[in-house]
């Protein structure tokens, strides 16, 4: 069997096994087989990240975090808030904030967490 064969199986099974939500509880792995042969195991877990500490922060997603409210703004209005100019730089601080848990996205706009 090829590779590219075998690979597209196992991540036919892994879909499966993701659809079904079939994992064994309480275990940390889950393992399935094919028709083919073909045997999949997967590490059930989360991950370790954590957002980072209030001192990781730029001096620009401080001041983010401090203008954010607990009702959701938009990105541009939060800029105004912040007291900086809504740019692609502002943007990227925002989108960093968002992609460490420190601020939500809603259909709204941006929220403090």
């Amino acid at each position: 069997m090829s590779k590219k064969l075998a690979s597209a199986s196992a991540h036919k099974i892994l879909a499966k096994l993701i659809e079904l939500d079939q994992h064994p509880t309480g275990e940390d792995e889950a393992t399935a087989t094919s028709e083919d042969g073909i045997k999949v195991k997967v590490s059930i877990g989360r991950s370790s990240a954590t957002p980072p500490a209030a001192h990781d922060l730029s001096e620009i997603e401080q001041i983010i975090l401090e203008a954010a409210t607990s009702k959701p703004v938009t990105i541009k209005k939060l800029a105004a808030l912040a007291g900086y100019a809504y740019t692609k730089h502002f943007r990227d601080a925002v989108n960093s904030l968002i992609d460490a848990g420190q601020l939500v996205r809603t259909r709204c706009g941006v929220r403090s967490k």
